[in-house]
């Protein structure tokens, strides 16, 4: 079962040869030999078929997925049926006809089929759904495209992430040179549910910290001015606060991966709020919605060590009272936040950038552009 799992994976990262023998290490197996031999006859297949075009590979190829894994379900379930057969023979005791079998060794030899062949099932259909995926999006604008959770995953896998849910995906190190503020924001659990992301993540501020306070008129403005609190501004931007719920969809994606070149459009929508874990007088604590609509290009190296990536942000932002007040807006209003972000990521795992901020003039005089460092888990 080893060299068929690394022949499927060879097959789904464009590897040349594909055929394998499983007859070696079937000896422990449910899987028959006419099983055996299809196996082998349909991935020699992918190493002497003519391909015709790019979406030829990538339709056939799923095709011959499919049927790999629509025979290895056939023979699971043959198998499940033969158990349960016994454990029907067996159900009463041979001695003692009026006696049950214990529960327990029912459901044992009722579930005794194969878990190997299970998970090469589960990892044929994942294969196939991504070669499908491929189909769709390499070298053409798709639109809606993550359809069911291999999509998700082909897709997260692209962006140098992970699809399945995970502690401490991803984390990110904001510094602010002008404020001497720092935080520190770490995706702490991401998951798909359906073509849906949802995560949950944390910021956490460094630094200096210059609290809100009436310091006197502004020029141009009879109000008085309210100065903004660095810190509540820096958490805005690496995040909102020291708890975020994020929800995200790709509205359309661009793959090339002859060139390594991608670029997507994603809707994404973030609730943050400052929650105190202590006793505290604050009146209330501040939250935030921030609905945005994000585009995102990469360009890599041949080899993908390096690689340049740009990042445009669309994003207006609403608060209660409190957030207003912790960043000295003197009104209740909602503003826009958009952002441009260019950075350099290294051997998919670090990325090093920096963040413009553009809006209304309150914008641009209190939000100064930002380094940061994101490491990917």
């Amino acid at each position: 079962m080893t060299l068929f799992l690394i022949a499927a994976y060879h097959s789904i990262y464009g590897q040349s040869k594909a055929s394998v023998s499983i007859a070696n290490v079937s000896k422990h197996s449910v899987i028959g030999s006419d099983i055996i031999e299809k196996v082998n006859v349909m991935l020699s297949e992918l190493d002497t078929f003519q391909i015709v075009s790019s979406d030829h590979y990538y339709k056939h190829t799923a095709l011959v997925f499919d049927s790999l894994a629509q025979a290895l379900e056939d023979q699971l379930n043959q198998q499940r049926l033969s158990n349960l057969n016994k454990c029907l023979h067996n159900l009463f005791d041979t001695e003692n006809k009026n006696e049950l079998m214990p529960a327990d060794e029912f459901e044992s030899s009722f579930n005794n089929a194969d878990k190997e062949l299970t998970n090469v099932i589960d990892l044929l259909k994942k294969i196939s759904a991504s070669f499908r995926f491929y189909e769709r999006t390499q070298s053409k604008f798709a639109l809606l495209p993550i359809k069911n959770k291999y999509d998700a995953y082909v897709y997260d896998q692209k962006k140098g992430k992970v699809t399945q849910s995970k502690f401490l995906n991803q984390t990110k190190i904001s510094l602010s040179p002008e404020d001497r503020q720092y935080s520190l924001f770490s995706e702490v659990y991401a998951d798909y549910f359906g073509f849906v992301k949802f995560s949950l993540g944390s910021v956490v501020t460094f630094g200096q910290v210059n609290e809100v306070a009436s310091i006197g008129n502004k020029e141009n403005d009879d109000s008085l001015y309210v100065a903004p609190s660095s810190a509540a501004i820096n958490k805005l931007v690496s995040g909102g606060g020291n708890l975020v719920f994020n929800v995200s969809y790709p509205l359309c994606v661009y793959m090339n991966d002859r060139s390594n070149f991608r670029y997507s459009t994603s809707v994404q929508n973030r609730l943050a709020m400052d929650v105190p874990f202590n006793n505290t007088t604050l009146k209330g604590y501040p939250i935030n919605i921030e609905p945005s609509l994000v585009s995102s290009f990469y360009f890599g190296g041949m080899n993908e060590v390096l690689a340049m990536t740009i990042d445009v942000k669309l994003a207006r932002v609403f608060g209660n009272e409190r957030f207003y007040e912790l960043l000295g807006r003197g009104c209740s209003r909602s503003f826009f936040l958009n952002q441009f972000s260019m950075g350099v990521q290294v051997n998919k795992k670090f990325n090093l950038g920096v963040t413009f901020y553009v809006g209304d003039t309150y914008v641009k005089q209190n939000f100064p552009a930002t380094l940061a460092l994101g490491l990917l888990f």
